[in-house]
Protein backbone atom coordinates (compact mmCIF):
# COMPACT_ATOMS: atom_id res chain seq x y z
CA UNK A 1 0.00 0.00 0.00
CA UNK A 2 2.84 2.42 0.81
CA UNK A 3 6.42 2.66 -0.37
CA UNK A 4 8.96 1.65 2.23
CA UNK A 5 11.82 3.87 3.30
CA UNK A 6 14.93 3.24 1.23
CA UNK A 7 18.16 4.34 2.87
CA UNK A 8 20.12 4.07 -0.37
CA UNK A 9 18.21 6.83 -2.14
CA UNK A 10 19.98 9.05 -4.67
CA UNK A 11 20.27 12.81 -4.39
CA UNK A 12 17.03 14.83 -4.52
CA UNK A 13 15.55 15.88 -7.80
CA UNK A 14 14.33 19.42 -8.30
CA UNK A 15 12.23 18.62 -11.35
CA UNK A 16 8.63 19.74 -11.44
CA UNK A 17 5.61 17.73 -12.53
CA UNK A 18 5.16 17.29 -16.26
CA UNK A 19 2.23 18.87 -18.06
CA UNK A 20 0.44 15.57 -18.48
CA UNK A 21 -1.78 14.29 -15.72
CA UNK A 22 -3.74 11.27 -14.67
CA UNK A 23 -7.35 11.44 -13.66
CA UNK A 24 -8.05 8.86 -10.97
CA UNK A 25 -11.59 8.76 -9.62
CA UNK A 26 -12.09 12.37 -10.64
CA UNK A 27 -8.93 13.66 -8.94
CA UNK A 28 -6.15 15.34 -10.85
CA UNK A 29 -2.84 13.69 -10.05
CA UNK A 30 -0.01 15.12 -12.16
CA UNK A 31 2.70 12.89 -13.58
CA UNK A 32 5.64 13.67 -11.34
CA UNK A 33 9.36 13.41 -11.64
CA UNK A 34 10.12 14.13 -8.00
CA UNK A 35 12.91 12.38 -6.16
CA UNK A 36 12.21 9.83 -3.47
CA UNK A 37 14.73 11.23 -0.98
CA UNK A 38 13.00 12.20 2.28
CA UNK A 39 16.16 14.18 3.04
CA UNK A 40 14.63 17.16 1.29
CA UNK A 41 12.79 17.66 4.60
CA UNK A 42 14.18 17.89 8.14
CA UNK A 43 14.69 14.39 9.56
CA UNK A 44 12.32 12.98 12.15
CA UNK A 45 9.51 15.47 11.39
CA UNK A 46 6.05 14.93 9.96
CA UNK A 47 7.12 16.19 6.50
CA UNK A 48 10.09 13.78 6.47
CA UNK A 49 7.77 10.92 7.50
CA UNK A 50 5.19 11.61 4.78
CA UNK A 51 7.91 11.97 2.11
CA UNK A 52 9.42 8.67 3.36
CA UNK A 53 6.08 6.88 2.99
CA UNK A 54 4.84 8.51 -0.23
CA UNK A 55 8.21 8.90 -1.97
CA UNK A 56 8.07 10.44 -5.43
CA UNK A 57 4.32 10.94 -5.14
CA UNK A 58 4.95 14.21 -3.25
CA UNK A 59 7.11 17.24 -3.93
CA UNK A 60 10.65 17.62 -2.71
CA UNK A 61 10.35 21.19 -1.48
CA UNK A 62 6.76 21.88 -0.46
CA UNK A 63 7.87 23.82 2.63
CA UNK A 64 6.56 23.49 6.17
CA UNK A 65 3.53 21.28 6.74
CA UNK A 66 1.17 24.27 6.71
CA UNK A 67 2.42 25.08 3.17
CA UNK A 68 1.85 21.65 1.65
CA UNK A 69 -1.76 22.12 0.46
CA UNK A 70 -0.94 25.36 -1.37
CA UNK A 71 2.30 23.93 -2.80
CA UNK A 72 0.57 20.76 -4.02
CA UNK A 73 -2.25 22.77 -5.55
CA UNK A 74 0.27 25.03 -7.33
CA UNK A 75 1.91 21.84 -8.69
CA UNK A 76 -1.46 20.72 -10.11
CA UNK A 77 -2.61 18.21 -7.47
CA UNK A 78 -6.22 18.08 -6.31
CA UNK A 79 -6.63 19.41 -2.77
CA UNK A 80 -10.09 19.09 -1.25
CA UNK A 81 -11.97 17.97 1.86
CA UNK A 82 -12.35 14.31 0.86
CA UNK A 83 -9.90 11.87 2.51
CA UNK A 84 -9.15 8.66 0.63
CA UNK A 85 -7.28 5.86 2.40
CA UNK A 86 -3.82 5.21 1.00
CA UNK A 87 -3.82 8.03 -1.51
CA UNK A 88 -4.27 11.27 0.41
CA UNK A 89 -2.21 13.38 2.78
CA UNK A 90 -4.07 15.14 5.58
CA UNK A 91 -2.91 18.73 6.13
CA UNK A 92 -3.47 20.36 9.52
CA UNK A 93 -3.07 24.07 10.17
CA UNK A 94 -0.75 25.47 12.83
CA UNK A 95 -1.50 24.36 16.40
CA UNK A 96 -4.33 22.01 15.35
CA UNK A 97 -2.20 18.88 15.62
CA UNK A 98 1.44 19.46 16.31
CA UNK A 99 3.27 22.74 16.39
CA UNK A 100 3.16 26.18 14.89
CA UNK A 101 4.30 25.00 11.43
CA UNK A 102 1.25 22.82 10.80
CA UNK A 103 1.19 19.04 10.44
CA UNK A 104 0.91 16.47 7.65
CA UNK A 105 0.03 12.78 7.88
CA UNK A 106 -0.82 9.85 5.61
CA UNK A 107 -4.49 8.83 5.60
CA UNK A 108 -4.57 5.08 6.28
CA UNK A 109 -8.30 4.49 6.72
CA UNK A 110 -11.50 6.53 6.75
CA UNK A 111 -14.77 6.05 8.66
CA UNK A 112 -17.02 8.74 7.18
CA UNK A 113 -20.03 7.61 9.23
CA UNK A 114 -18.11 8.33 12.44
CA UNK A 115 -16.33 11.35 10.96
CA UNK A 116 -12.92 9.88 11.77
CA UNK A 117 -9.79 8.64 10.05
CA UNK A 118 -6.67 6.77 11.02
CA UNK A 119 -3.49 8.60 10.09
CA UNK A 120 0.14 7.51 9.97
CA UNK A 121 2.37 10.25 11.28
CA UNK A 122 5.55 11.39 12.95
CA UNK A 123 4.59 13.66 15.82
CA UNK A 124 6.23 15.23 18.87
CA UNK A 125 3.89 15.10 21.83
CA UNK A 126 6.51 16.46 24.22
CA UNK A 127 8.86 13.47 24.33
CA UNK A 128 10.51 13.85 20.91
CA UNK A 129 9.29 12.70 17.52
CA UNK A 130 8.03 9.17 17.01
CA UNK A 131 6.10 7.37 14.28
CA UNK A 132 2.60 6.26 15.19
CA UNK A 133 -0.96 5.86 14.00
CA UNK A 134 -3.75 7.92 15.50
CA UNK A 135 -7.52 8.14 15.10
CA UNK A 136 -8.55 11.76 14.60
CA UNK A 137 -11.58 13.69 13.38
CA UNK A 138 -11.68 14.26 9.61
CA UNK A 139 -12.55 17.89 10.28
CA UNK A 140 -9.26 18.37 12.17
CA UNK A 141 -7.46 18.38 8.79
CA UNK A 142 -8.57 21.96 8.30
CA UNK A 143 -6.17 22.65 5.41
CA UNK A 144 -7.60 19.74 3.40
CA UNK A 145 -6.38 16.57 1.73
CA UNK A 146 -3.82 16.27 -1.04
CA UNK A 147 -4.59 13.49 -3.52
CA UNK A 148 -1.37 11.78 -4.60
Amino acid sequence: MFESINNGISTPSTATPSSSSNNSSGYIIPSTHYGTNPGTYVAATCTFYVKSVMGSRVGDYWGNAEDWAASASADGFTVDNNPVAGSTIAVFGPNVRGGSYGHVAVVESVNKAAGTMVIGEAIDLGNGYFNTTSTVKISDANYGFIHV
